[in-house]
């Protein structure tokens, strides 16, 4: 995630000090949203999600620990740095254990803040590239040979887990090519009887009397003819 495309939200009672963080930080291609009130930047957060938060720690109202607080709350994955004051380092570290990704101190050099800005997007990318890999292995542990990046395919395999456990058939439809018998493995290898073989067999290529010998069986005893 790059500068240009990076949602920045600066929170800091002192006007002087979001003009003057909004003013350098656009020009280094950020996109920034700034709040001298902690409550208007949760709501704003909330409605449309930053990709990182520069907080100041202390605030009359509503503090940085709390700011830091809500928008774990909000969405976790939100990095969060704090700004302090030099005498007040402790009160960041404190920030830190509660989840804090840094602390910059007052009185800072811009081109620091932006590093430490920099810093936090390729953690919360590389973050979220690690998520989006434990999301693809889970699936693709479950389901041998399906590996997708679709939301709808994503979709169709969330349906095949809710229904994999289930003793009633399942019919599945679609064109030719479009990965039915895929969908039946992964269905077979989901369920319960995963350890018993998998059959798939082409209907349409056997003849009547043989389809019912590897359906049924050979030895399935005849139908009883209908009586006079």
């Amino acid at each position: 995630m790059t500068a240009a495309r990076a949602n920045v939200v600066v929170i800091d009672d002192e006007m002087s000090m979001v003009n003057l963080l909004q003013k350098y930080l656009t020009k280094q291609g950020f996109l920034v949203r700034t709040y001298t009130r902690p409550e208007d930047a949760l709501e704003a957060i909330e409605r449309h999600p930053a990709d990182v938060v520069l907080t100041d720690l202390r605030m009359p109202q509503v503090d940085g620990m709390e700011v830091l607080s809500r928008v774990r709350q909000i969405d976790p994955r939100i990095p969060v740095l704090v700004m302090t004051a030099f005498g007040s380092t402790e009160s960041a570290v404190e920030a830190i254990k509660q989840g804090a990704l840094d602390y910059i101190t007052k009185p800072f050099n811009l081109d620091e803040v932006v590093l430490s800005l920099q810093r936090a997007l390729e953690l919360r990318q590389l973050r979220d590239e690690v998520e989006q890999l434990r999301e693809e292995v889970g699936l693709r542990d479950t389901f041998s040979g399906i590996l997708t990046r679709s939301r709808r395919m994503r979709d169709v395999l969330e349906l095949v887990k809710r229904v994999a456990g289930a003793k009633s058939t399942v019919l599945i439809r679609g064109k030719s090519g479009t990965g039915k018998e895929l969908i039946a493995r992964a269905l077979h290898e989901a369920g319960p009887r995963k350890k018993a073989p998998f059959l798939a067999i082409n209907c349409s290529a056997l003849p009547e009397s043989l389809l019912e010998s590897q359906v049924f069986g050979t030895c399935a005893a005849p139908l009883p003819a209908p009586r006079q």
